[in-house]
């Protein structure tokens, strides 16, 4: 159940099932938490840094608005 309660909440979160992967393996590992392996700090700060590069093109599009008019 908190397997499957671990990959719903990942997805809920705009993971995809492979990123889930190791945070599953940490559960089974006997990890009370699937995120406190280091494979699974991994896809978080990757994820963290893609978004951070969504931020920055996000932000840049109100600007770039601006100076087309």
């Amino acid at each position: 159940m908190r397997l499957l309660q671990q990959i719903r909440t990942l997805q809920d979160f705009g993971f995809e099932l492979e990123e889930t992967r190791p945070f599953v393996e940490c559960l089974r590992s006997g990890h009370p938490a699937g995120d406190s392996c280091p494979a699974s700090v991994a896809v978080y700060r990757r994820k963290l840094g893609e978004l951070d590069t969504l931020i920055g093109e996000l932000s840049a599009v109100p600007a770039a608005r601006a100076g087309a008019r």
